[in-house]
């Protein structure tokens, strides 16, 4: 019996350099683009057909729940086409699409994979791929977006995020703290598969199912994370509570206190309407814990997402505080 292609949908979403002379074909910015950039990148039909779909093509800051929506559509309208999909994104924020795409595909039958080339274009400012370009030097830009591919034609049933030889859970995805050779990691520091002559996931992996996924396209984006810490100016904050704002995520200092005046402008916040969430990486200590929604076992970027796609389904806090606490794409650390 022969075997059977697969067939991976490629969404062009940035990140799609293939060398640093960027010529004609090296880079999709445009949707023109896609058929000398694939003439150019041949070695992509060794693993599956490709149906390539334009998504964006400018830098990564301009990545925003425009594209995320775009994304989305094209994923619920061909999931039953396709074995797999392979977005490609720039470095800069492709941690945040990742996180926000778990939250937004949810009970996923397929792989939805993310990777981006380590090489900028000509009309690109990038400090990542700087970065990632010094320590991938010996790799060529294809060989990260082929590693991808293998992925998105695997079984795996997740949002993942590939790069190098390192898959990662999207909802767990985050910049690295540390200079290193891949400039993504999770915060628990978990891998969920690596790719060496082949992909190899963890024993717990999700599999592809028969399970229809749900799709969700609508994101509240009146959110913002406030640094607070000992001194902090409180009329920053109240300037930032007053204004729209549907959410906001204060991200705690060690000292996990908060002095009487903040708790009043809260509480005078979360009485208006606007969830008021506490992010500690520690865990709860002298926090009013019952006041307001404490998160302390996701990244801050898995809060930050979750509470988008939380406040785009529902304002009311008592269900906005249960989402936040409910695991939902693996996000849990630790888990």
């Amino acid at each position: 019996m022969a075997h059977q292609r697969k067939r991976i949908a490629l969404l062009f979403c940035g990140g799609t350099t293939l060398n640093q002379k960027d010529g004609p074909g090296d880079s999709v910015r445009t949707e023109r683009d896609i058929p000398k950039w694939l003439a150019n990148f041949a070695e992509l039909a060794l693993i599956a057909d490709v149906e390539p779909h334009f998504i964006y093509g400018g830098e990564a800051a301009g990545v925003g729940k425009r594209e995320w929506a775009k994304i989305v559509d094209v994923v619920s309208k061909r999931h039953g086409q396709v074995d797999g999909f392979l977005i490609t994104h720039g470095l800069d924020t492709l941690p945040y699409t990742a996180n926000i795409l778990a939250f937004l595909i949810q009970g996923l039958n397929k792989p939805v994979v993310l990777t981006g080339s380590i090489v900028a274009g000509k009309t690109e400012r990038s400090v990542i791929v700087e970065s990632a370009f010094q320590h991938f030097k010996g790799m060529e830009a294809k060989a990260n977006l082929v590693n991808a591919a293998q992925v998105a034609a695997s079984d795996v049933g997740e949002v993942v995020v590939v790069f190098g030889n390192r898959v990662l859970r999207a909802s767990r995805t985050i910049r690295a703290t540390t200079p290193s050779a891949n400039p993504f990691d999770t915060q628990d520091q978990s891998v969920l598969g690596k790719i060496d002559f082949g992909v190899r996931f963890s024993a717990n992996h999700p599999k592809r199912t028969s399970k229809k996924p749900q799709f969700t396209n609508v994101v509240d984006t009146k959110v913002t994370i406030v640094n607070w810490h000992p001194g902090v100016d409180t009329s920053m904050l109240r300037q930032s509570l007053g204004t729209t704002l549907h959410g906001v995520i204060i991200h705690m200092s060690e000292s996990n206190y908060i002095p009487e005046d903040l708790y009043q402008l809260f509480r005078h916040a979360q009485e208006h309407g606007v969830a008021v969430v506490l992010y500690t990486a520690t865990g709860p200590k002298r926090l009013k814990e019952s006041e307001f929604i404490l998160v302390y076992h996701m990244s801050l970027i898995a809060t930050l997402t979750k509470l988008m796609w939380v406040l785009g389904k529902s304002r009311d806090l008592a269900k906005v505080r249960k989402y936040l606490q409910t695991p939902l794409a693996n996000e849990m650390l630790n888990s």
